[in-house]
């Protein structure tokens, strides 16, 4: 009597890809946003001159082949003077900055690769329940404006000083909503252009002559807001970008 063998099947199994490991790197970050304003002085031309707002952070980058996450931390911000006037950040209004979790994607995982973030949305002195639509209150009593700072005063609170009219706070709110474009370089640099959409409502001011309007537009050309990444040691802290800046940066 035959006995009955079941075939035996060879199945193909593909083997399994290989893991990629990811790549972590620490980064010194420079933002510059430059926005164009109006003499505020109606006894003037009323003339428009460009201003720069740098922002330096501290980041840690984790690359997993064509996908990164990045956490960015907000070391400092300086506003260029402008019509003689100089911007103020106190230190209040630096720390209330949220540690920004960002999210991006490589054209390829090697040099040369374009880097695109975002868009994502910035926000200071407000809470909005639809960041990305809502608009801005218009109204000091709106309850969406938000002490973000802690510092009593509604919205957040920036300084300004001038050398003929003296110094005095202005209360804001400011949304923005923002996305980077850029390229990786040698050895892991990263330069491009922020494109931002930036929205501001003065709440209020403690000085008569800084509750004047003061008309601000964003600069036609999206090169002139750039932004740049610095691979640094491991360890690096935010004192360390502040004080090495003008090396990091060619400030």
């Amino acid at each position: 009597m035959s006995r009955l063998f079941p075939a035996l099947l060879l199945v193909s199994v593909p083997v399994a890809a290989q893991e990629v490991a990811p790549i972590e790197r620490t980064y010194a970050m420079r933002q510059t946003f430059t926005s164009q304003m109006r003499e505020p002085n109606p006894f003037s031309n009323q003339e428009w001159r460009s201003t720069h707002t740098h922002t330096w952070a501290l980041v840690k980058w984790t690359q997993v082949g064509t996908q990164v996450t990045y956490t960015e931390t907000t070391c400092g911000l300086r506003t260029d003077k402008v019509f003689g006037a100089e911007t103020l950040y106190p230190d209040s209004f630096v720390k209330a900055i949220d540690v920004r979790h960002r999210t991006a994607t490589l054209s390829t995982p090697a040099e040369g690769a374009t880097f695109r973030a975002g868009p994502y949305v910035q926000s200071f002195g407000v809470k909005l329940s639809d960041p990305f639509r809502e608009a801005l209150p218009t109204d000091i009593n709106d309850p969406r404006i938000v002490d973000t700072d802690g510092d009593g005063h509604p919205g957040v609170t920036v300084g300004i000083s001038h050398p003929l009219v003296g110094s005095g706070h202005v209360f804001v709110a400011q949304r923005s909503v923002a996305r980077l474009e850029g390229t990786v370089g040698e050895g892991g640099k990263v330069t491009g252009v922020v494109y931002t959409a930036p929205d501001m409502f003065k709440i209020d001011a403690d000085r008569w002559w800084l509750k004047v309007e003061s008309p601000q537009r964003q600069h036609p050309d999206p090169k002139e807001s750039p932004f740049v990444l610095v691979p640094v040691a491991d360890g690096t802290s935010c004192a360390d970008v502040l004080r090495d800046k003008d090396r990091l940066f060619g400030d």
